[in-house]
């Protein structure tokens, strides 16, 4: 009965608008004769990879692809894949906006229901194009782009950056929504079997209906809102976190374990003030242990070069040296696991640049004649009031600024040092097997990237001989 009311009332816009109900090429569209705007609508069975189509032909006009309908692709169980293209700007949320009707802000829709791949339990990842100014793809989980964000009709509300579909194919056990995401999109992760670890981080405010609707192996929830986000009671549906726990901030415990639906998790324990990296996302760390390399690129200080402060690449990472890191997948460290008593401050200086790494959460204030560069973008380090805040185990650059703008000088802060990551370091310092360090009996010569120098080449400019950086004019 329900799908027959919304059959009726699709057809009274369809009349209102001066629109066409057409399939083409497996697909169901809206076409508006007036805007030449399509609009995909449901009954689709799709299997596979799918691309959407950026603009479709009926009678020799063309129509550009606008938008989508929240349920247009629900119960799509063998659809693998999808391409969305970057004309798609809506997700709507039952119907298409009648056109005297004021129009919502691009990418803005209602929060409930807005999921179009409900259901698509194969579907394991989906692309944007690069160009859609209304959505992104962060490793195949579907986001609105930063700012976007939603309205909500029903309170005249704004909600910023969300995330509106994980694939409920996708084969992880674990996942870490990024930082800055602020609202979960209804049946967002809905039938997403494969989950068993889900990080949710400080930014979420609002947590929609059905959000985690028969994630059936979600074991582990770790959230870090100190705030409890606003969340529907039907979030967890059918999912059992009654043997489930949740982690949480350690002042928040009282908070989660009196607020619905929270509170019905089986065991509700205090996080350990975890340390965590996002794939991609320039960031600093020292570590009392050996790192393990194989979680990304790890860069040290070198040398200073002109306005350029120089990182080569570190391909055997060390403990107690700060590094720049640029994470190849997300992972935390988990702080309450490390012995970190009696250790301080660890320091690589060169050329008035001191690269500094630091065990604890600490606040620093600029010195007279230097200035602090923050390098990292985690969530726990932050420049604000003028004031340098460094999350535990991280590192910060502080520089020797003669005639900086702040203190009267000339030199604007455009002028500052520019830090400059050199891939693939050598290593050629710490090789042991003198067969590749000398060949007939004369050195044999590295660039900078690790790249031996043709034999008879002479190199200018600093390059590697015997281990050794050598300088030649």
């Amino acid at each position: 009965m329900k799908r027959y009311i919304l059959f009726l009332f699709a057809i009274s816009i369809i009349q209102n608008t001066n629109a066409l109900e057409v399939t083409i090429n497996g697909l169901n569209y809206f076409l508006y004769l007036q805007s030449h705007e399509a609009t995909i609508t449901y009954g689709h069975t799709c299997s596979g990879e799918l691309d959407i189509p950026s603009e479709i032909s009926y009678n020799d006009e063309t129509f550009v692809v606008k938008s989508m309908f929240v349920h247009s692709f629900y119960n799509n169980t063998e659809l693998t894949k999808v391409r969305i293209p970057k004309t798609i700007e809506n997700i709507l949320h039952s119907y298409p906006y009648d056109s005297d009707d004021e129009d919502p802000p691009t990418g803005m829709v209602s929060p409930d229901h807005m999921n179009p791949f409900r259901e698509c339990t194969a579907l394991e990842a989906i692309e944007v194009d690069e160009e859609n100014p209304s959505f992104k793809t962060i490793n195949g989980v579907l986001f609105s782009q930063d700012g976007v964000g939603h309205y909500y009709y029903l309170t005249n509300e704004y909600y910023g950056t969300g995330l509106y579909c994980y694939p409920a194919g996708r084969q992880q056990e674990a996942y870490s929504i990024p930082d800055g995401v602020e609202w979960i999109g209804a049946n967002a992760f809905e039938g997403s079997r494969n989950l068993t670890t889900l990080t949710i981080p400080n930014s979420i405010t609002h947590i929609y209906s059905c959000a985690f609707q028969n994630c059936n192996n979600l074991t582990d929830v770790y959230c870090y809102a100190d705030n409890v986000p606003i969340t529907w009671d039907y979030a967890f549906k059918d999912t059992p976190i009654a043997s489930a726990t949740l982690h949480v901030p350690a002042g928040s415990i009282d908070l989660y374990k009196t607020t619905s639906p929270w509170k019905d998790f089986g065991n509700i324990v205090a996080l350990p003030n975890p340390v965590i990296f996002t794939e991609g996302q320039m960031a600093t760390i020292v570590l009392p242990t050996e790192p393990e390399a194989s979680r990304g690129k790890y860069y040290r200080l070198d040398r200073v070069e002109g306005n350029e402060i120089i990182f080569e690449q570190e391909l055997q990472p060390r403990a107690h040296i700060p590094y720049i890191i640029v994470p190849g997948e997300d992972f935390c460290i988990e702080i309450g696991t490390l012995d970190l008593n009696g250790l301080s401050r660890d320091t690589v200086s060169i050329d008035g640049v001191s690269f500094i790494g630091t065990y604890q959460k600490e606040e620093i204030e600029n010195k007279e004649g230097f200035y602090i560069d923050l390098i990292d973008t985690t969530p726990d380090c932050i420049l604000s009031d003028n004031k340098l805040k460094v999350g535990a185990l991280r590192a910060f650059l502080q520089v020797h600024w003669d005639d900086p703008y702040s203190h009267g000088g000339t030199k604007a802060p455009a002028e500052k040092m520019q830090i400059v990551l050199h891939d693939h370091g050598t290593g050629i310092r710490e090789m042991k097997n003198e067969e590749l360090r000398v060949k007939n009996g004369a050195a044999v010569i590295f660039d900078l990237s690790g790249r031996k120098v043709a034999d008879g080449k002479k190199p200018i400019g600093i390059y590697i001989k015997d281990g050794r950086k050598t300088v030649k004019k």
